[in-house]
């Protein structure tokens, strides 16, 4: 199982999601992610998108916070910080400092240990993956509504049209 808890704004946060189902797609794995509603996004994940196909979408529970990185330098903390994750469900924690320290193949790591639980929270990819993969994400209708509608008033406006090389 992989939970995500992707960070940032809409545009860092589906890089994210984008990369776990790039996992998904690859070795299988399940996928939670833990939605975060804070400053930088405050809105729920299904008031943006419709459901995406093999991804549970769950709200954060207090315990999410207590998961520590077990890539410490100091031998104890290493110790409690997999005895904490393990007590809380969790094999791997990956917070996004060291995704990038440590040079982790996410990939090589899955198929591994298949039957570990992984949590990574980021708000930045973890694997290659291809732009096809964002057409996962459905907006809503309302939302959907809003955006041909400012497409059909941007496309007739001479400047956009000029700039976009679109007739008027």
């Amino acid at each position: 199982m992989l939970y995500i808890e992707p960070g940032g704004g809409l545009a860092n946060r589906m890089r994210t999601l984008v990369s776990a189902m790039e996992l998904q797609r690859k070795t299988g794995v399940e996928i939670v992610c833990i939605w975060n509603e804070r400053a930088e996004l405050n809105a729920p994940f299904n008031k943006l998108f419709e459901d995406i196909s093999g991804v549970k979408i769950i709200s954060p529970t207090p315990k999410y916070r207590y998961l520590k990185s077990i890539y410490q330098k100091n031998f104890v903390l290493r110790l409690l910080a997999k005895l904490i994750n393990k007590f809380l469900g969790f094999d791997y924690v990956i917070l996004e400092k060291f995704l990038k320290i440590k040079n982790i193949n996410m990939l090589d790591m899955l198929k591994n240990n298949i039957n570990s639980n992984f949590y990574i929270r980021s708000c930045d990819e973890f694997t290659s993956w291809n732009y096809d993969s964002y057409q996962k994400f459905k907006p809503i209708k309302e939302i959907e509504e809003k955006i041909v509608d400012t497409y059909k008033l941007l496309s007739n406006n001479n400047w956009f049209a000029h700039k976009t090389n679109r007739p008027i």
